[in-house]
């Protein structure tokens, strides 16, 4: 029931960027690579000074000769920032874990990872800027990446985006560590505009990896995105993210449930950015992700007013290059264009959706949808818009 969402969620921060922590009190560790098994603690705060790789990349089956398998962990209520004011060009700090370890990041690691139990606020683990409180904003450090041997249809040895190794294989319950109570904020590495880090890039992550009860706030660019992969995602808010709130491509095949986005209209994109492949539309394993329990408000100023609204906030959802998502029981409300289907493959799997098929592999789906005042320019209603030169 949506309901539920709202009773398990935790409080969605300010969207204006204020942090409720108080100033910086702890001894500040630089930290510059993590190549054995190591722990963070509470009474410290942990400063990244440039791109931070957990271990060496093991390869897609753990035989690289370069392999160094290691776990991070980071207990609960641990603050990690990340390096700001580094010069424009130059990569950023940012956090990975490298194919074949671990990062343990639990904000309540006594509760069993199948009772999950809402972490409160002096538990919860965050990744943020080191700028002071007031001070912070999008782009100020790199953000959090997670390499796993999982299948994509990309590839099992592929590159990740803004240099953050490589990621892919052929084991769906890969297990890559714990994200539990987390928050990462003020983050996106904009080097190029397509050279790019997202607050949470899943790369062929697995199903052995646990992900719940996760905020995105003011990322620069997309908020969440999984690179093909397993892993599946509860309990998640993305506030203020400066492109797509929640994307995914490549073959991407874990579940999405009890998702809350708000959008600021200053910079904004896609509600849901959903794909396949976008150079190979049919390629595989597909996409055949399912996302359910999403209440999605956009900030657009053709659909909404206030502090919040600007020209952001594009379509609600937008399904293209081939994807067999499905979307189910959500509500869409305030974009500036609605709900939307691009690209030959993907209007194919529309069509036989709509003909009465309920195969994964050659369908998409989006049922039981609420969906209202999403207008787009000079329009008071355009829940339903078509996009790419597709169709709605």
């Amino acid at each position: 029931a949506m309901m539920d969402q709202w009773h398990y969620g935790w409080t969605v921060w300010d969207p204006t960027g204020a942090d409720s922590r108080p100033a910086n009190d702890k001894p500040v560790v630089d930290v510059a690579t993590v190549q054995a098994d190591r722990t963070f603690f509470a009474d410290t705060i942990y400063r990244l000074t440039q791109p931070v790789f957990i271990g060496n990349d093991c390869g897609a089956d753990g035989s690289a000769g370069t392999c160094n398998a290691v776990t991070l962990t980071i207990n609960p209520g641990t603050t990690i920032v990340g390096a700001a004011n580094i010069n424009p060009g130059i990569r950023g700090a940012y956090l990975v874990v490298s194919r074949g370890s671990r990062l343990v990041a639990d904000a309540t690691p006594g509760v069993p990872l199948d009772a999950p139990v809402r972490p409160t606020e002096a538990q919860t683990i965050v990744f943020t800027s080191e700028q002071p409180l007031g001070g912070r904003a999008r782009q100020d450090w790199g953000g959090l990446v997670v390499n796993g041997q999982a299948p994509t249809n990309a590839g099992s040895d592929v590159e990740g985006e803004g240099d953050s190794g490589f990621y892919g294989g052929p084991d769906a319950n890969d297990d890559s560590g714990i994200l539990r109570g987390v928050r990462i904020e003020f983050a996106g590495d904009d080097v190029t505009p397509t050279d790019q880090l997202n607050g949470l890039a899943l790369q062929g992550v697995g199903a052995g990896t646990t992900i719940s009860y996760l905020q995105i706030h003011y990322n620069q660019d997309v908020g969440i995105e999984p690179f093909g992969g397993t892993v599946s995602v509860d309990h998640l808010v993305t506030t203020g993210i400066g492109d797509d709130s929640v994307d995914g491509t490549d073959g991407y095949q874990g579940f999405h449930q009890f998702v809350i986005i708000q959008q600021r209209g200053d910079r904004a994109d896609q509600g849901l950015e959903i794909s396949n492949n976008g150079d190979t539309e049919d390629a595989s394993p597909k996409s055949t992700s399912v996302l359910a329990n999403i209440t999605a408000i956009g900030a657009n100023s053709n659909a909404m007013t206030g502090d919040i609204s600007g020209s952001g906030s594009d379509n609600l959802i937008q399904l293209r290059e081939g994807t067999n998502y499905r979307v189910f029981n959500s509500i869409f409300q305030g974009f500036g264009e609605g709900f939307c289907i691009r690209d030959a493959v993907s209007i194919q799997n529309a069509l036989a959706r709509l003909a009465g098929s309920t195969t994964p592999t050659s369908t998409l789906s989006a049922e039981g949808l609420t969906i209202w005042s999403n207008g787009g320019a000079g329009a008071t209603e355009n829940n339903f818009a078509p996009c790419g030169g597709g169709s709605s």
